[in-house]
């Protein structure tokens, strides 16, 4: 059996990544993947050839894959604060909104990733601009929490290696020489910032996410809802929109007197500008790239089917950046492109709603694997809605976005009136959106699966696709029966788990931590971390409140990552808001049962704030104090403090004494001296094998007192890195020393996973190695 070019691109595919990430699962999988097909033709010399030919490939890959990670390196040595530098993206505002963000390239070549301090006054750069500035170089944020989203890889695989903060009174610009691709890019950035003065912010956010591949002037809320849904993909330049791109170019130009050599030449060379148009992004290349090869194709005859240049132009993009591999639209892209060319067959015949509701069918069963270990959760509502939305988006909004953004050069009133017509269309469509996105019955949470699990729900969907096509309805049924246990199955594993696990998030100034229960017979978390804020803002508006915060950002996906969508207790061990400010952010986006507060005379206004979110979502508010008690199975839990009568609102943090599979743990929140005296006195004999120690270790907690009566093994810090407060204190760290306690810190080890055997013993682990 001969080579095949799909074959070949699995091979490119297997040494890329095993020369950018090693020799792991994937590395393998695809090397095997290529070899499959021909190891029934062993027989024959043709087919050994092939199988050399791979390893070959793969080997020559891996070398490539190697050479680019050696010369992928930073001139900079982080003591630099002179810079001089060309923006290469156009400057946006942060998710917080207090600073611009864009990417710009140094006189030596080497990209930096530049944040500047905004104001209504500061000086905004433009594209090309030669612009000299002074700041302080960091590298790039780590992820510091499992699942968490790793700002250092995603600018690493841009060849970024480095931050800048610009001091804002050192920035001055001048325009540059700009070529050709430069005026493109910044006709491109004045069409999208164009839109942002027109009167409909929803029209113009679809028109320049669908036009120019930008969907900055979406707000976070609807990009979260169309996430939700399982529409997303709507919002970028697929494969369809080149496509009818290409069609509409090839037909107009024809029909206005080109000879059809002519007209496909014109188009070939239209596409790439277009790319550069819509953002560049893989997905928008794949598609571009595509269409060019089959007009190339059928110019020059040569016989190539689809799935042989799907295959070339795979192959290409990863030569041209082999990081694209990683990148989630290269692998939904070409993974459904793939499935949907060998599944031809099953659209044969069809009438043109029901082709549509299998292509629709086939590219959500495809995905779903993707998504899964990408966002580990489900809409029960996707295939539907989205073969309301294709439609209306590819058969209306689509074209009249391009006319809309024709006509502006051509027409400005014509143009208005097509405006208004999209965007009084779009109004119903967003209601009903609106409403959708607030049922939660149809979402399912299914967790990340494995690696392994991830391959075979691929392949088992693969299979039934072929069993599909070629009509094996019993064989189909049983194999679909497998493929839908596969999506399940991380749903039902925590449920025959019977470990106890207790994870210390780093929530970076404050404490958030998650206990799991064995055969999921609970899940509690103790306070949610939250950002600090220093201005008199307690009133704002939860809608307003700081975006990203750890609510967001580290428990969120950290919980739906474990299947976890559902919190039995929420227990805010007391009013400030690094223990209780992100309340409002995970009632929108979990179930809870119910919340835990400490009893008290008063309370905090910043903390009346977060629990009126609990309030509207009727979460009952139980205010607990000393001699509260509850157990779970072989796992009990006591409350040791407070009694309501505290006056200073860290010594009335709620102290939880648990012991998890015969292993003591003592939850502190921020309990200070006052508090720990009254609590040895009234627990004269307490002991612990581990202490979260109070108030990320101020030294107004963990007296010496305390630690000579519970005598722990293990103290747990939850502390921010390089925190104003001086927290951990150096006399609190050489008290836990001279008492011989092994000390974890989230500042230092990231998140602090602590497993109980059912032995009496535990194991520690934590993310930053």
């Amino acid at each position: 059996m001969k080579p095949t070019y799909y074959c070949l691109a699995f091979s490119v595919i297997s040494g890329l990544s095993a020369s950018l990430y090693g020799w792991q699962f994937w590395s393998i999988t695809f090397l095997v993947v290529a070899s499959l097909p021909h190891l029934k033709y062993l027989n024959y010399l043709r087919a050994w050839g092939s199988l050399f030919l791979y390893v070959m490939l793969m080997g020559i890959c891996y070398i490539y894959g190697h050479y680019i990670m050696e010369s992928n390196i930073s001139y900079l040595n982080g003591e630099e604060t002179n810079f001089s530098a060309r923006p290469l993206t156009e400057p946006r505002k942060t998710s917080s909104g207090q600073s611009l963000s864009f990417q710009a390239k140094l006189k030596h070549g080497e990209k930096i990733h530049v944040f500047l301090p905004y104001e209504e006054k500061t000086l905004k750069p433009a594209l090309n601009d030669e612009c000299k500035f002074k700041g302080k170089l960091s590298p790039p944020k780590t992820a510091r929490n499992p699942y968490s989203f790793n700002y250092s890889s995603f600018l690493r695989e841009q060849n970024i290696y480095w931050t800048v903060t610009i001091n804002p009174n050192t920035l001055v610009c001048k325009e540059g020489n700009n070529n050709w691709l430069h005026t493109l890019k910044k006709w491109r950035s004045h069409a999208v910032y164009q839109l942002t003065y027109e009167k409909d912010e929803e029209a113009s956010a679809l028109i320049a996410a669908l036009v120019f591949g930008d969907r900055s002037l979406f707000s976070e809320q609807r990009l979260n809802q169309f996430r939700q849904l399982g529409i997303i993909h709507l919002l970028a330049v697929s494969g369809l929109h080149i496509g009818l791109v290409t069609a509409v170019l090839y037909y107009l130009l024809y029909r206005i007197g080109m000879t059809r050599e002519k007209a496909a030449y014109s188009v070939l060379a239209i596409l790439p500008v277009y790319a550069l148009i819509a953002g560049g992004a893989p997905s928008v290349v794949r598609a571009s790239l595509t269409c060019m090869f089959v007009i190339l194709s059928v110019q020059f005859k040569w016989r190539f089917s689809l799935l042989d240049i799907l295959s070339i132009v795979c192959i290409t993009l990863l030569i041209i950046n082999p990081f694209y591999l990683y990148h989630l639209g290269f692998q939904l892209s070409f993974l459904t492109s793939f499935s949907l060319l060998l599944s031809k067959r099953i659209f044969l015949n069809s009438s043109p709603f029901f082709s549509l509701l299998k292509v629709t069918g086939v590219a959500q069963l495809i995905s779903l694997p993707l998504m899964l270990y990408h966002f580990y959760e489900i809409s029960l509502l996707s295939l539907l809605i989205n073969m309301l939305f294709i439609p209306f988006v590819s058969l209306w909004v689509l074209p009249i976005s391009f006319i809309t953004m024709f006509l502006q050069l051509l027409s400005p009133p014509a143009a208005s009136f097509t405006y208004t017509l999209l965007s009084q269309s779009l109004k119903p469509v967003y209601m009903l959106v609106d409403i959708i996105a607030k049922w939660t019955w149809p979402q399912i949470v299914t967790g990340q699966p494995s690696e392994a699990l991830l391959l075979a729900m691929i392949v088992s969907i693969i299979l039934c696709l072929v069993l599909w096509e070629v009509q094996k309805k019993k064989w189909l049924a049983v194999v679909g029966c497998c493929s839908l246990l596969l999506v399940t199955l991380p749903i039902i594993l925590p449920y025959f788990n019977g470990k106890t696990t207790v994870t210390i998030l780093d929530v970076g100034q404050g404490d958030a931590i998650v206990i799991e229960l064995p055969y999921r017979n609970g899940v509690y978390l103790i306070d949610t971390g939250g950002v600090i804020r220093w201005e008199d803002d307690v009133n704002e508006d939860k809608e307003k409140a700081i975006a990203g915060g750890p609510g967001k950002n580290v428990i969120e996906p950290f919980l739906k990552a474990k299947g976890i969508s559902h919190i039995d207790r929420l227990i805010l061990t007391h009013g400030h808001l690094d223990h209780l400010g992100e309340t409002c952010y995970l009632t929108e986006v979990l179930t809870i049962d119910a919340a835990f507060y400490p009893i008290a005379e008063s309370v905090p206004q910043e903390a009346k704030n977060q629990l009126m979110c609990l309030h509207e979502k009727n979460i009952p508010i139980i205010q607990v104090e000393k001699g509260v008690s509850w157990n779970v199975g072989d796992d009990s839990f006591f409350v040791m403090h407070p009694h309501g009568d505290e006056i200073d609102e860290n010594d009335r943090s709620i102290v939880l004494f648990a012991n998890l599979s015969g292993i003591s743990f003592l939850f502190t929140g921020d309990l200070e001296e006052g508090g720990e005296k009254r609590l040895l006195t009234e627990y004269p004999a307490l002991k612990v094998d581990i202490l979260k120690v109070g108030h990320h270790g101020s030294g107004t907690s963990t007296r010496e007192e305390l630690l000579e009566q519970l005598k722990p093994k293990i103290g747990v810090i939850s502390v921010g890195g390089n925190n104003t407060f001086g927290h951990p204190h150096p006399d609190v760290l050489t008290r836990l020393e001279n008492h011989q306690v092994t000390v974890f810190r989230t500042d230092i080890h990231g998140a602090i996973t602590i497993e109980f055997e059912d032995n009496s013993s535990f194991t520690i682990d934590h993310y930053l190695k």
